[in-house]
């Protein structure tokens, strides 16, 4: 257990939810900022694929959004100044950071479980919901995982993984 921490910008510990005005936390609908989330119809010029009048209230799970997902999908990089700019690079290299300019391009958010996947991935959570766990991190409450083609709400995986009730 050793990635949980309290979130850099409200404050909210593990299992808290975000404070409004956070800029930390996530639309549960569109998995962006919810701070700058447009629930109107028009985003960035764009039509909103998935209009919504409430964004929710997103719990900090204890490690910055994405970097569980970059991690499950072996997503790092590195930025180099001057002139290359953001490098991908393997996890072992010492400069390596999660690749969350990558997640953002190459993933489309899945609002059932609270996270980002890949177009075309069969849907799997085991990978996420452990690293989770492993690190004593959060699940979004309000999510339902899927590991071994069963899908549960948050609670009821957890209880089922660790022997005992969220």
């Amino acid at each position: 257990m050793s990635g949980a921490r309290s979130c850099g910008d409200c404050g909210a510990k593990p299992g808290e939810r975000h404070s409004d005005g956070c800029d930390v936390a996530r639309c549960l609908v569109t998995g962006r900022q919810r701070l700058s989330c447009d629930v109107g119809a028009v985003v960035f010029g764009w039509p909103e694929t998935r209009p919504h009048d409430d964004c929710g209230s997103q719990v900090w799970p204890g490690e910055w959004p994405g970097v569980a997902e970059c991690e499950e999908f072996g997503w790092h990089s590195f930025f180099e100044s001057p002139g290359r700019g953001w490098v991908r690079c393997e996890a072992g290299d010492p400069r390596a950071g999660t690749d969350l300019n990558r997640l953002h391009a190459e993933t489309d958010w899945d609002p059932v479980a609270c996270r980002r996947r890949r177009p075309g991935d069969p849907v799997d959570d085991t990978f996420y919901v452990s690293w989770h766990l492993d690190r004593g991190c959060s699940l979004e409450p309000s999510a339902r995982y899927t590991i071994d083609g069963v899908t549960l709400p948050a609670a009821e995986l957890v209880a089922r993984i660790t022997g005992r009730a969220s």
